[in-house]
């Protein structure tokens, strides 16, 4: 990933703000049904830190901020901890400090150490760094020690120092005007210390919650379920004095949760939606973790339907060594769809696709099991027929 640098004597200072890295999770609703694929989430939240302190040490930036719930657990076990040193330890040699706030996750006793590392306590209290370039930056922050926090703690923030040239706010916590557990804070109580950005964790999803003052959730490092969606990582930000934060998101993810939705028709076979819904599933070029929406018009599948259809579907996607997996299958029924955007898996498309077959004229459906089907020549030539035409979808040419 290639990133524009301003020249030397514009710049201020350059960080990396980055949260909610959870090592240690356990995926245990994956792993109920895909442990394979929790085994791989595992790993690639270990991947996506170790790339936040590659870029760290390309950029070399100023320091490195971390807001929050690098561990899921405090009780996490020791591999994770000791990962966690190691990776920070790579930016000793290069004079990059490294802030540390606890959050709710990993609340209680610090577990990393190191003369370049420095991991706030309970109370809030402000550091103050000079850069190689020996601008004065102060770092404001507290560490959970329990849990649950439902103090506003934002407020015993102080206002800007007079002493350094921009002072950056470190916040674990929930934006809410109302009561919360986790460190509520609202924009307004931001805004009134003056600092010239909020690095807050705690939130998933990458956001600016405010411009004025700048104030971003950097998300998490490697999204953990469906829920969370999409490239996760970090951002880098770059402060310049007398201008707004420039702030770029680093993509650290190595396996993207998607959602698909695909429109078919009644007319559409049950026997040959595998291939259709694998020649419309995108072809990324890292691990895709699908959840496919299939709308219907009206209920077509049972629950058993569904799931012999994930399985053939991601036996398949196996044979074209794709990067995509799907976790689940479900039937959305929607109203009759009239030029509605998205796939539609039509009997025209049906037909066309398995014309050399009598398939398109067999006269089952909603059947997968079907006698039909049962017979092995019949299973044979849906086969052969439809690996070609996927195969020359992924090798990117056409079948001739």
């Amino acid at each position: 990933m290639l990133f524009l640098k301003k020249r030397k004597e514009q710049r201020m200072v350059k960080f990396i703000h980055a949260a909610d890295v959870h090592l240690g999770i356990t995926y245990a609703g994956v792993g109920k049904n895909h442990k394979d694929i929790a085994r791989e989430l595992k790993q690639a939240a270990f991947d996506a830190f170790e790339s936040v302190i590659d870029v760290a040490i390309e950029e070399e930036v100023d320091a490195l901020v971390l807001a929050g719930d690098l561990l899921d657990s405090s009780r996490t076990f020791v591999k994770e901890k000791l990962f966690l040193q190691s990776q920070l330890n790579r930016l000793a040699p290069f004079g990059i400090p490294v802030v540390v706030a606890l959050g709710n996750h990993d609340a209680g006793t610090s577990y990393v150490s190191g003369e370049h590392i420095y991991t706030f306590g309970s109370a809030v209290e402000t550091i103050e760094v000079e850069t190689r370039n020996g601008e004065r930056v102060a770092f404001s922050g507290f560490s959970y020690e329990v849990p649950v926090v439902a103090t506003r703690k934002v407020q015993e923030y102080p206002v800007k120092s007079a002493n350094c040239d921009i002072h950056i706010g470190v916040l674990h916590g929930e934006l809410t005007t109302a009561q919360g557990r986790y460190a509520p804070f609202s924009i307004p109580e931001l805004r009134e210390k003056g600092y010239d950005y909020w690095a807050l964790g705690h939130i998933h999803t990458c956001q600016e919650v405010s411009s004025q003052p700048c104030a971003w959730y950097s998300g998490t490092t490697q999204g953990a379920d469906r829920k969370e969606s999409g490239p996760k990582g970090a951002l880098l930000v770059e402060i310049t004095l007398g201008n707004a934060p420039e702030v770029q998101f680093i993509e650290t993810s190595t396996m993207d949760w998607t959602e698909v939705e695909l429109a078919i028709s009644e007319t559409a076979r049950l026997e040959t939606l595998p291939y259709l819904i694998v020649e419309a599933l995108p072809n990324p070029a890292k691990r895709s973790l699908v959840t496919l929406h299939l709308q219907t018009q009206e209920s077509l599948y049972s629950r058993e339907d569904l799931k012999q259809l994930t399985e053939v579907v991601n036996g398949l996607l196996e044979e074209n060594r794709s990067l995509v997996t799907v976790m689940s299958i479900r039937e959305q029924v929607t109203k009759p769809l009239r030029g509605a955007s998205g796939i539609s898996l039509v009997g025209e498309v049906d037909a066309s696709l398995f014309s050399e077959m009598e398939i398109a004229r067999s006269g089952f459906s909603n059947q997968l099991m079907s006698e039909f089907l049962q017979k092995e020549d019949v299973q044979q030539e849906i086969h052969e027929r439809a690996m070609r035409l996927l195969e020359a979808r992924f090798s990117g040419r056409e079948e001739g």
